[in-house]
């Protein structure tokens, strides 16, 4: 169920608009004092990119934890549903009994407390990539 998530074209045009906004002058700074490609990639271009890290992280978790209709066509046994499906299930939508609303609506709160966390936890990183960007003037 995660396959399909790994080559998402999105975080491919986010990462490159990303690195393209980058000062040039770091990337010619360490030209000059004879850094290879790799080695200005590592030591400089990698340690700025926390806050893109963190937004692809949020993103793509915030994705496949909100998704339906991928894991429902994939999972054909009930232990393998995930807490959308289940939601669905519980509501009565689903094709069962009419559902109760307690239940539907403690799985709905329940939904909501891992993506407020992976906010929370990446918050910090977002931040210091707005406040940050290398270059000390």
């Amino acid at each position: 169920m995660i396959l399909p998530h790994t080559a998402w074209a999105f975080s491919i045009l986010l990462f490159r608009g990303f690195f393209d906004q980058l000062p040039d002058e770091l990337f010619q700074a360490a030209r000059i004092d004879g850094a290879s490609e790799w080695r200005i990639f590592l030591r400089i271009a990698f340690p700025l990119s926390g806050p893109i890290f963190a937004t692809m992280t949020i993103f793509t978790f915030l994705a496949i934890w909100s998704e339906f209709l991928w894991p429902y066509l994939v999972a054909s046994k009930q232990y393998m549903w995930t807490l959308s499906i289940g939601l669905f299930s519980a509501s009565g939508a689903g094709g069962g009994s009419g559902g109760d609303p307690i239940l539907s609506m403690s799985m709905a709160l329940i939904a909501a407390i891992p993506p407020l966390f992976m906010f929370l936890f990446f918050q910090r990183y977002l931040v210091r990539g707005i406040a940050l960007t290398g270059i000390k003037g």
